[in-house]
């Protein structure tokens, strides 16, 4: 036996006779995945980290094409792999740099268990994960011509979600996950609704509502049927929130566009100044364009400008000013 076939061997399965996912010795797409990982040359804790990743793919891949073996997985399944973790991205659910190395360890696996034959995906140019973020140039924000015409072509229950999204200023599983008809006491109550599901990393937050946002409410509490939130009955999140987003894709929007718009309006009516990324004002210049448009000195404006994004931060469910950037400039 040569030095090429030692390698080989080495490397498959132990049950001779099982020749489904490349002779790995496995029926299972999550365990051979698995021993891949673990057959390779890679550092003990980076084996374990390409399993845990090759372990998130599998349950997409299985969830939304139902394949269940190697053999069966193409480029194309990992490009739409990719283009569901850059929603999540765009979303802000997910680091782009995470959202990379997921697509990376399945580019990984998927070469060890064809020895070398595997055409990788770039994260970057095939899925359009950015490369690092950036401080937004355009305005990201869902306009209201393209949101009214998203009304007129989607389903009730995803209308609801936008309006959730645009007038509150919800992340999109926050707005899955609202019990609206106890929002809707609330906005009617106190003026104020209490975010509580789905937020990240499980802080709770207060957000203003005005008529607008009472609307999106009253429109949210009639679909809640009998359930506590917006995900239909007999239905998990994960795949309502596949199915919402394939009527994203469907129609070319991007559900995190109507959270830009909430934050960009909010900033008007904390402030009193357009939204920076909603001008052509350098960053730089931002300060002095503030105070001659709010009449107030330069110290004045900054206070103000600081106050605004401080407000939006916690309404948004940040701590960080440079989080709220991403959304005002």
């Amino acid at each position: 036996m040569n030095k090429k076939q030692s390698n080989n061997t080495k490397f498959r399965g132990r049950k001779k006779d099982s020749e489904r996912n490349f002779g790995l010795g496995t029926r299972s797409l999550l365990r051979a995945g698995r021993v891949c990982a673990h057959q390779s040359t890679l550092a003990f804790s980076t084996r374990g980290t390409l399993a845990a990743r090759w372990a998130v793919f599998e349950q997409w891949v299985t969830a939304t094409h139902g394949i269940t073996k190697m053999e069966t997985l193409t480029p194309q399944h990992v490009t739409e792999y990719g283009e569901h973790l850059n929603t999540r991205v765009e979303q802000l659910e997910l680091r782009a740099s995470t959202a990379q190395l997921y697509v990376s360890a399945v580019n990984s696996i998927m070469r060890l268990a064809t020895e070398g034959s595997w055409k990788s995906i770039s994260p970057t140019r095939d899925c359009n994960i950015p490369r690092r973020k950036h401080l937004p140039e355009i305005s990201k924000a869902l306009l209201e011509h393209e949101h009214d015409h998203l009304m007129t072509v989607v389903d009730a229950r995803v209308r609801a979600l936008l309006n959730l999204q645009r007038f509150l200023g919800l992340r999109f599983k926050e707005s899955c996950l609202l019990n609206a008809r106890q929002a809707l006491r609330q906005a009617r109550k106190k003026g104020i609704v209490i975010v509580s599901d789905g937020t990240k990393g499980g802080k709770i937050r207060q957000v203003p509502t005005n008529e607008d946002a009472i609307g999106a409410l009253a429109q949210a509490s009639e679909l809640q049927s009998n359930s506590r939130s917006m995900i239909p009955e007999n239905i998990s999140y994960v795949d309502f929130r596949e199915e919402c987003y394939q009527v994203a894709k469907m129609h070319k929007f991007n559900f995190h566009s109507e959270r830009h718009f909430y934050a960009q309006r909010r900033y008007r009516e904390l402030s009193g100044l357009p939204a920076p990324v909603t001008t052509t004002v350098s960053r730089k210049n931002w300060p002095s364009f503030a105070a001659d448009y709010l009449k107030v000195d330069l110290t004045r404006a900054e206070a103000i400008d600081r106050a605004a994004r401080l407000a939006l931060s916690r309404e948004l469910g940040h701590e960080r000013l440079e989080v709220t950037r991403v959304y005002i400039g």
